[in-house]
């Protein structure tokens, strides 16, 4: 079972690579649906699994979706919020590492088998990814607000990192 793991790991590194690319071509929001969607039919088939070769292959999507959302999510955040925003943001993945385990250990518990703990966390997964497709309007309306004054202080914290003399600009204009 060590290979659908092994799996999981390289879906979720090949995919946070490959993320800016995606993110610039798709947009984050598309790629949360996305993302979203592809966890959750990936949990669907692991729910149905009967052998090794059907847990592999629903591994991949499983593994890309995982790494897709962390990248891009992480750097949205980051680019249009504050840290307290951050914090809920991993809060909530917190929250969610600790009920996976939760849930699977109450569906063995209640005479239920792992492919029905799956089927649980596919059912919360596909909300999740429902909601994020029904909120895909919403994204532009955040985008379309950023202020000029979160824009200077952008240039700003470039122009810090990379080294240049903040004096000879004035970034009142910028």
């Amino acid at each position: 079972v060590s290979i659908v793991s092994m799996l999981i790991s390289g879906g979720t590194v090949i995919s946070s690579l490959l993320s800016v690319r995606l993110v610039a071509r798709l947009g984050t929001e598309k790629i949360t649906a996305i993302s979203t969607s592809l966890t959750a039919v990936a949990l669907f088939g692991f729910s149905c699994s009967h052998n090794l070769l059907w847990l592999c292959l629903c591994a991949i999507p499983l593994g890309i979706g995982a790494g897709s959302i962390d990248t891009a999510l992480n750097n949205y955040v980051a680019l249009h919020y504050y840290a307290m925003q951050m914090s809920f943001l991993h809060c909530f993945y917190g929250i969610g590492v600790s009920l996976s385990p939760y849930l699977m250990s109450l569906a063995l518990s209640e005479n239920m088998n792992w492919r029905k703990g799956y089927r649980t966390v596919f059912f919360i997964q596909m909300t999740i990814a429902v909601i994020t497709i029904i909120t895909l309007p919403l994204w532009k309306k955040v985008q379309t607000a950023q202020t000029d004054e979160e824009k200077i202080f952008k240039l700003a914290d470039y122009r810090c990192q990379s080294g240049t003399d903040l004096s000879k600009y004035d970034i009142s204009n910028s």
